[in-house]
């Protein structure tokens, strides 16, 4: 071999030889993907992938009667409910329920759901998941089995734009990892299906508008959609776990910022962030008295929030790293003098006094016009 190139014992069956290979090669070259590292988009509850419409992607492309949504998910056991993908708003959507699996939309303007794929996402597995309209129906697969069909109906046009990993307006965030998300033009049969589901990185191309591999980059493969990374950019393995703990921030506490509420007649309201007590053993005392007495009245000792999750519908709250506290039943328009002592036997001490005052009760507007309103039916 030189250059590359197999040299022949002829002078013409060389040059033949090595003009079909080197050919060859270079149709190869421009058929396969790239290679890249295989990586995943981490989801942590806060961040989303953002996919503005395009020529390739417009406002009802959706609408169409034949397209397919296809991508790879792994999501955390006992996860809550999360939106995988939405058309901004519902057109169409599709949504986790814990392990459940939900494709739904608006038909003419009613939020209609299509289909609902029970047990359909296991916790901590990869699961392959394609999403067919084909005119007739509508076709849900789950790692390249058919699972559920039902008649189709025309999802409403209209969508602002494209979202992976949250509704609309940052509501029902998903939590996990996701890979290898395609939307397909037309409708794929279930051995294409099939292909895409065991052919991980060489999957049917006929009809493919994009293909966001997440391997380190939000970029479309075919370069015709780009998503917007909004938020956290994390990337994991695909052997990781689809949620990764905290890093440890240590037993020892460390006062950070303090925030005192607005308030209102009878009652103040703080909150005391800090970082490390991870074994939850840190206190703050609390005490109170009106601003130039001497005698501090004492008060609950502040709530410790320890980065609890808060599932409210489809939307999880995260509460952080702090101390929350409330002074109850104070008079009206009064200023307080509040003293807040922080201390851990790991380590850490702390002394705030913050001064603040209580709202007045509203006073009736003076000098207002009264204007006597009758309805027409009333009689004299």
């Amino acid at each position: 071999m030189e250059g590359g190139v197999m040299r022949a014992y002829s002078k013409v069956g060389k040059i033949m030889f090595g003009f079909v290979l080197a050919v060859t090669l270079s149709s190869l070259l421009h058929i396969l993907p790239a290679q890249s590292e295989d990586t995943a988009f981490r989801f942590d509850g806060t961040n989303h992938l953002r996919i503005p419409l395009s020529d390739s992607l417009p406002n009802g492309f959706f609408s169409s009667d034949k397209w397919t949504l296809e991508m790879r998910i792994k999501r955390p056991e006992g996860s809550a409910p999360g939106e995988v993908f939405m058309g901004v708003w519902h057109k169409p959507r599709l949504v986790l329920y814990g392990a459940e699996l939900v494709l739904a939309g608006f038909v003419n303007s009613n939020y209609t759901v299509f289909a609902r794929v029970p047990n359909a996402v296991a916790g901590e597995v990869w699961t392959h998941i394609v999403c067919v309209a084909d005119s007739a129906n509508y076709r849900v697969f789950v790692n390249g089995t058919e699972k559920v069909s039902s008649t189709y109906q025309q999802i409403d046009s209209g969508a602002t734009e494209f979202l992976l990993g949250v509704g609309g307006e940052g509501r029902g965030s998903f939590e996990g990892l996701m890979d290898d998300v395609r939307i397909y033009n037309r409708a794929l049969s279930a051995n294409e299906v099939s292909n895409n589901y065991i052919n991980k990185d060489t999957p049917v191309t006929a009809g493919m508008v994009s293909w966001w591999k997440l391997d380190r980059s939000s970029e479309d493969f075919l370069k015709q959609n780009n998503a917007q990374i909004v938020g956290n950019e994390l990337w994991a393995n695909l052997d990781e776990p689809a949620v990764t703990e905290p890093p440890e921030e240590g037993t020892a506490t460390l006062p950070g910022e303090f925030v005192m509420e607005l308030p209102t007649i009878h009652c103040l309201g703080f909150r005391w962030f800090i970082t490390g007590d991870d074994n939850g053993n840190a206190k703050v005392e609390v005490s109170f008295r009106k601003k130039g007495e001497v005698i501090w009245q004492p008060a609950l000792p502040m709530m410790r929030v320890n980065r609890e999750a808060v599932y409210r519908d489809v939307r999880k709250f995260y509460c952080g790293n702090l101390f929350a506290e409330s002074l109850l039943n104070l008079e009206e328009d009064t200023e307080y003098e509040a003293r807040f002592r922080l201390t851990d036997p790991d380590g850490g001490e702390a002394e705030k006094i913050v001064t603040a005052r209580t709202r007045a009760t509203p006073k009736r507007y003076e000098g207002e016009r009264t204007v006597h309103v009758y309805p027409q039916t009333l009689v004299a």
